[in-house]
C-alpha cells in the first residue's frame, strides 16, 4: 500500500471516527465539532447539521458515524447515552426525521429488507428499526458488509487515555448475523471503524 496523495482541511478534525465516499464527495464526522466535513477533492465544507438548534463547534451530540442511501444522509448521534439517527436531504440538508436507535451507538447501515441497523456499542450488540437485536461480545464499533459476511468490530473496555493499549477483535458474521468466527486484533487499542479495501 503506497501514498498517493494527502488532502488537508480547513482545520483539525478532532476525534474523526468515520469516513466515507459518495459520489465524487469524501463525508468525514467530527465529533469535536459536532460536524461533517466534506471534500470534493476541490474544495472543503464544514455542515453543522443542527445548526438551526444552536448545536455546533462541540461535542454535544458526537456525531461519529454516516451513511448516504437514496439522496438521504443518516447521520448518527451518539449524544453519551440513548442515541438517535438523522435524516437529511444530501442536497439541501434539510432536516427530514430523526429515530431513536442504540445506547452509546456507531455505524449505520441497512439491510436487504431496508431495515436500519446500528451498533449498540454500549450494550454489546447490534440492533435494527425491527426490533431484532444479536448479542455480541465487547465495545460494538465498526462494521463493513462484504459479499459473504458482515465484519463487526469488537473492542476491550477502558477509560479514554488507556484506549490504545486495550486487544479488540474483528467478528465474522454470516449473512443471517449468526458468529462464524473472530479475528484478533491485538495490541493496536480500540477498533473505530472498519473498512474493506478491494483490489483493481
Amino acid at each position: 500500500m503506497n501514498l498517493l496523495d494527502e488532502f488537508y482541511p480547513p482545520h483539525a478534525i478532532t476525534d474523526f471516527h468515520q469516513g466515507i465516499y459518495h459520489e465524487g464527495k469524501l463525508w468525514l464526522t467530527c465529533t469535536i465539532l459536532n460536524a461533517i466535513y466534506i471534500y470534493d477533492f476541490s474544495s472543503w465544507e464544514v455542515w453543522y447539521p443542527l445548526q438551526s438548534e444552536g448545536k455546533v463547534d462541540s461535542d454535544i451530540n458526537h456525531f461519529n458515524s454516516i451513511t448516504i442511501k437514496n439522496n438521504k444522509a443518516y447521520v448518527l448521534a451518539h449524544n453519551f447515552g440513548e442515541s438517535e439517527v438523522y435524516c437529511f436531504d444530501i442536497d439541501t440538508k434539510e432536516f427530514l426525521h430523526r429515530i431513536t436507535l442504540g445506547n452509546y451507538a456507531h455505524n449505520v447501515w441497512f439491510d436487504d429488507e431496508e431495515n436500519m441497523w446500528v451498533c449498540d456499542s454500549n450494550n454489546h450488540s447490534i440492533i435494527n428499526t425491527k426490533g431484532e437485536k444479536v448479542a455480541l461480545v465487547g465495545f460494538t464499533r465498526g462494521v463493513t458488509i462484504g459479499q459473504s459476511a458482515i465484519y463487526v468490530g469488537s473492542s476491550g473496555l477502558s477509560e479514554r487515555n488507556n484506549r490504545k493499549d486495550v486487544d479488540s477483535e474483528v467478528l465474522v458474521l454470516e449473512p443471517d448475523y449468526q458468529l462464524r468466527g473472530q479475528i484478533p486484533v491485538n495490541g493496536y487499542g480500540q477498533i473505530l471503524d472498519i473498512q474493506l479495501l478491494i483490489s483493481k
